[in-house]
């Protein structure tokens, strides 16, 4: 499903699901999620 997802879809239903509604995220935690949720778009190989 996340591969028909923008990178932009998916990096604001990381910080939605990071709690990012009530509290700052850190990026690195962000970055995280986001390959967590999609590895093959949000990594280097």
């Amino acid at each position: 499903m996340a591969q028909d997802l923008s990178n932009n879809d998916i990096v604001i239903y990381a910080i939605f699901k990071l709690g990012g509604v009530e509290k700052k995220i850190h990026t690195e935690d962000i970055a995280m999620e986001c390959f967590k949720l999609s590895p093959e778009k949000f990594s280097w190989t």
